[in-house]
């Protein structure tokens, strides 16, 4: 188990002073890198073997969002390895020692020179320590798009969203549907499934489906054919 330990910045807040959902997900995202960066397989020794760990899904349930200036701990912990696969847990507790926000997330191991899955080897599994999976009700990794969707604003990808992958980062896709959603509502659970990588200067092609207390967003290329779904859960 690894612990980050912050708090919330105003660049990091809505017009509400509520941590934001893209700036949630790069707190995970960082943590991970960070724990990473402690251990033995880091960026560099990733890099170095044209490897890189890959998100392939994110299910993030919020009892409450962190807001500006308050500090936080968030904690990291892979808890299985199958295959090619690997699956992580982080979770954020307040001052009080309150778990606010759980999340799961499924990984797979890439070798971006041949885009093709890794089996990781002995070496980078005793890099990791292994940890006990998180109590919460786990979602399919698959999400089943309902009603008929409405199409949004063309998008495209610049040189500041792209990350050490050479595509867009995985924060990117959710703070491309944060736009749909409707204003101050409260959102409970987020879900990610993301389906193949975006690259500089491709379009992203938005269709909208709306339901009552859920969004999903699914963000398409020109040919229609899906990047990422996003979808919000909320009250």
């Amino acid at each position: 188990m690894y612990v980050f330990e912050t708090k919330v910045r105003y660049s990091e807040t809505d017009d509400r002073l509520i941590l934001t959902l893209p700036a949630l997900a790069k707190y995970f995202q960082d943590t991970c890198i960070f724990e990473a960066e402690d251990g033995n397989i880091n960026m560099e020794y990733l890099m170095g073997r044209k490897l890189a760990w890959v998100l392939g899904s994110w299910q993030i349930v919020m009892n409450r969002l962190p807001v500006l200036n308050e500090k936080i701990k968030i904690y990291t912990v892979p808890y299985e390895f199958k295959g090619f696969i690997g699956y992580r847990n982080f979770w954020i507790e307040d001052e009080a020692g309150n778990c606010i926000v759980k999340a799961a997330s499924i990984w797979t191991l890439v070798n971006i020179e041949k885009v093709k899955p890794f089996k990781p080897d002995q070496e980078i599994l005793s890099g990791y320590s292994l940890g006990e999976k998180l109590e919460m009700e786990y979602a399919s990794r698959k999400i089943v798009v309902e009603g008929e969707g409405e199409r949004g604003k063309e998008h495209i990808v610049y040189k500041a969203q792209i990350d050490t992958n050479h595509h867009l980062n995985n924060s990117e896709y959710i703070n491309l549907a944060y736009e749909y959603l409707p204003e101050n509502v409260k959102v409970n659970q987020l879900r990610v499934e993301y389906k193949k990588a975006a690259y500089l200067g491709e379009t992203i092609v938005p269709l909208i489906y709306r339901q009552k207390q859920k969004i999903q967003v699914k963000l398409n290329d020109m040919e229609m054919n899906p990047y990422a779904v996003v979808e919000f859960s909320y009250e």
